[in-house]
């Protein structure tokens, strides 16, 4: 309630006021602390369907579009016409070209706290589901991760496919160059977030065993970083707190253990003193991990 009041006192105050939104956001942007990014991160656990935390007025028309073609459709199924049922689709189309596609099919910030799996007659087509299947299993590293992530929003994706997924993520191969690499990060980042919708934690197990593996790799403080953005994310998929806590303390004290010295366990340990202050202390999630990376610099 206090967010929405101070925004209703800027957005009074800017009335007149002629502002570069581009510019406002790199400026925001600019001023996030890593803490600040942990935070977000550690809210997935709770508001696992990333497009709800976004409060932008485009989330909001997409939404809204989105729930004016969900009443046509029952409209229509019961055999009646939606009035203006032209302007419902220059809406979606505007969305499109705006550079937002189907954005007005994903839950937004106004119903964003439900999961596809909470909600009737969501369940992804076996013909899809199929599709998805191939591709992962052709490139386990590629591009039909962020697919998957679009869907995991939309959809429950059933076990079968969650299944092939678990198999999936073992066969990424992070021991490649460092372009390659990142990306790969990025795409099992990507799963990180299907494991959220779906709340598979064997999914999300299978991801953090995977990035850290791949930890002696690391040859810099973003491949640090990178990892340990992956591992948070993984984590979303845990509703107990217990468990959470529990799998994340043991692999942070992993990921310490096997990442070189120098820089990247230095950044880690940077990274380590930021996150630190978005957890429960009281949990000491991240105790013996920075007491490793201490004791390795």
């Amino acid at each position: 309630m206090c967010a929405w009041m101070q925004a209703g006192l800027l957005a009074r105050a800017s009335l007149h006021l002629k502002i570069e939104i581009d510019r406002l956001r790199r400026w925001a942007g600019a001023q996030r602390t890593p803490a600040t990014a942990y935070a977000v991160i550690l809210d997935l656990r709770r508001e696992p369907m990333y497009r709800a935390s976004e409060m932008s007025l485009d989330a909001f028309r997409a939404e809204t579009i989105g729930v004016l073609a969900g009443l046509r459709s029952r409209h229509e199924a019961a055999g009646r016409e939606m009035p203006r049922s032209s302007d419902i689709d220059s809406a979606m189309s505007a969305i499109a070209d705006r550079g937002l596609p189907l954005a007005w099919a994903l839950p937004g910030p106004l119903e964003g706290h439900r999961r596809p799996a909470e909600a009737d007659n969501r369940n992804l087509s076996e013909e899809v589901a199929k599709k998805l299947t191939q591709e992962l299993a052709g490139d386990p590293g590629g591009s039909a991760w962020w697919k998957l992530a679009y869907f995991s929003q939309c959809f429950d994706l059933g076990q079968e496919l969650l299944r092939s997924a678990r198999e999936v993520v073992a066969e990424v191969n992070l021991n490649c160059g460092k372009p390659e690499r990142r990306e790969r990060l990025t795409r099992l980042g990507e799963a990180c977030m299907v494991a959220a919708a779906q709340r598979d934690v064997e999914l999300a197990r299978a991801i953090g065993a995977r990035v850290v593996s791949a930890a002696p790799e690391a040859d810099s403080g973003d491949d640090a970083a990178a990892i340990l953005r992956v591992l948070l994310l993984a984590g979303a998929a845990f509703e107990n707190e217990e468990e959470w806590a529990e799998w994340l303390e043991q692999r942070l004290l992993e990921l310490a253990a096997r990442l070189p010295t120098g820089e990247p366990s230095q950044a880690f340990l940077r990274h380590m003193d930021e996150l630190k202050k978005m957890l429960d202390l009281t949990l000491a999630i991240h105790a013996r991990a920075e007491a490793m990376a201490s004791a390795a610099n």
